[in-house]
């Protein structure tokens, strides 16, 4: 072209995405497992003895970079995830996070280091972006991780701001007098109890309550969402009922409040409540916007939450609101633990790990030597034999293999019958390793054998 030879490749990095020729995007995910490399090293260097006294801290971070990281440019092969061997280069970036989380063997499968270091396998969180980003950016129905439909119209999206002029946009400010009892007062509501989300409002007149709105919103809604709609279905009673007048509107929702006070709000409802505003305003009503503290006696709040309270109760969901982002993603969340624990109750690998972990949990850090007996890779006799060392697999008691269970079970060995006597939960292998008191002990028990050992260690 113009004289100059053009070179043919097979890849080409574009906005951060390494796409080849045949859109497998197995050299992104090369890349992507290179650049977590680095940034795992970076990071451990450059704050190591803090994240060895804050464990805790250093998965936050980790996990969160990761993720980055490794989902960056989801919206682009995301639809690869539906094949297994993607989600298996997936799951072997991943792994790196979970060995030096765990800080165990590299001999110890992946889905136990996602154990250990207690995170979501990234391959169904990849999934679950995936399926985010069509619904919530591309606005198209989706298939959830459980083969469910989604469609994106039941959702209440953010509007769009760049669809209305800066001069256009509206807010109304609040502030937070207590309520006086002279002249109309009205105190909205929300509350979800045992799973249902209702909301009410409570109209007073000088300390009298002579009117009262309440409906239940769908479960799937959130207490905000109720919160929001009360002041709402409270505004349009105003617009319908009163002239010439002045109104107080009290409610303890600090957030509700903000929303509305922001001229950026992005929210539906919020909008709404501002038309309700606008449109008294016309009627020559003026609505003023108050917070209130919840459960101080107030008597027009605690009748606003009895109403809203006993909205639960309705069978009729008839104060109908779209679904928040919140709930899908909630659902996601809910939907890849159920996946992982399905994951882990059926592998394979790792059955010493799930004797003590068999339900799956993101809350979870075990690390170091009691990982080796979570694992039952570590410088036991029973591993070492079986990679070849030179040394015999069964314990020194004789009692059979030296394995971690063995350890923290029947070995008779002196010292190690000293520490297992200082032990909590000895007779639970699902609280022994995590039991706080029995992480200096764990420890020490690891330490001993290693004593026993002989060094240097030779290959057969």
């Amino acid at each position: 072209m113009d004289g100059e030879s053009l070179n043919v490749a097979n890849s080409i990095r574009y906005l951060g995405v390494e796409w080849d020729s045949h859109l497998s995007f197995t050299p992104h995910i090369n890349l992507t497992k290179e650049r977590v490399g680095k940034l795992l090293n970076e990071v451990a260097t450059a704050g190591k003895s803090m994240f060895h006294k804050y464990p805790g801290l250093l998965k936050e971070i980790y996990t969160g970079a990761i993720e980055r990281v490794a989902l960056y440019g989801v919206g682009a092969w995301g639809h690869r995830t539906k094949l297994k061997g993607f989600c298996d280069r997936l799951r072997q970036v991943q792994r790196i996070c979970g060995l030096v989380l765990s800080r165990s063997y590299r001999t110890v499968s992946t889905d136990a280091t996602q154990i250990l270091a207690g995170i979501v396998p990234l391959d169904i969180v990849a999934r679950a972006e995936w399926c985010k980003f069509q619904i919530c950016g591309l606005k198209l129905p989706a298939t959830d991780l459980i083969g469910n439909e989604v469609d994106p119209a039941n959702f209440d999206f953010p509007t769009d701001l760049h669809m209305s002029h800066p001069v256009d946009r509206r807010s109304l400010g609040f502030g937070s007098r207590l309520p006086c009892g002279d002249g109309l007062e009205i105190f909205t509501d929300g509350s979800a109890i045992n799973g249902a989300v209702g909301g009410a409002f409570v109209v007073c007149y000088y300390g009298q309550a002579i009117h009262r709105g309440l409906g239940r919103l769908e479960d799937r809604n959130s207490v905000f969402q109720a919160e929001l709609t009360a002041i709402e279905k409270a505004c349009s009673w105003v617009t319908q009922n009163l002239r010439n007048t002045e109104v107080s509107l009290f409610s303890d929702s600090r957030s509700g409040l903000q929303t509305i006070a922001n001229p950026d709000n992005r929210c539906s409802i919020a909008i709404s409540i501002l038309e309700h505003v606008e449109k008294a305003r016309t009627q020559n009503v003026k609505i003023h916007l108050n917070w209130v503290k919840a459960h101080v006696g107030i008597t027009g709040n605690e009748l606003a939450d009895s109403a809203a309270k006993e909205a639960t109760e309705l069978e009729l969901q008839d104060w109908a609101q779209k679904l928040p982002k919140s709930y899908l993603r909630r659902s996601l969340k809910t939907m890849a633990q159920d996946l992982w624990q399905n994951r882990w109750n059926e592998t394979t690998n790792g059955l010493v790990t799930k004797k003590f972990f068999p339900k799956v949990s993101t809350s979870r850090l075990i690390r170091g030597r009691v990982a080796q007996l979570a694992t039952g890779h570590g410088r036991f006799p029973s591993y070492l034999h079986r990679f070849n060392f030179d040394i015999e697999g069964e314990c020194w008691c004789g009692l059979g293999m030296g394995s971690s269970d063995h350890y923290l079970t029947n070995c008779t060995l002196l010292d190690i019958v000293k520490l297992r006597r200082k032990l909590k939960a000895v007779n639970d292998p699902l609280n022994i390793l995590t039991h706080k008191a029995n992480q200096p002990v764990l420890n020490q028990i690891v330490l001993t054998i290693s004593k026993l050992l002989p060094n240097p260690l030779t290959r057969d």
